[in-house]
């Protein structure tokens, strides 16, 4: 797979979009942001952002329109997580890495 700026550009709009939002949890898992944490109150908000819900992991999750799924596979979050890698990110906007 090549580098794409343009995925790239667009996942850090988002990202500066919900650092702001009180009260959540931001990781990145590969290409993936993916945030759980207390959502309710912006539900609207990241539907409006493409956000969507993943009712089995109890997380929203967004990633561009680069990505396509070839497995029927069910994961695990932490799955997904160790097979990608993540980083949590502080609302300072701080980024821990997790391997």
């Amino acid at each position: 797979m090549k580098y794409d700026f343009a995925e790239d550009e667009r996942l850090r709009e988002v990202l500066q979009q919900v650092i702001s939002f009180v009260g959540i949890n931001i990781e990145i898992v590969g290409a993936w942001i993916w945030i759980d944490g207390n959502t309710y109150g912006y539900k609207a908000e990241l539907k409006t952002l493409g956000f969507k819900w993943a009712s089995d992991k109890k997380k929203w999750y967004f990633h561009t329109e680069a990505f396509r799924k070839r497995s029927h596979k069910k994961l695990s979050f932490d799955d997904i997580r160790n097979y990608y890698g993540s980083a949590r990110v502080e609302p300072e906007g701080k980024v821990l890495l997790q391997a």
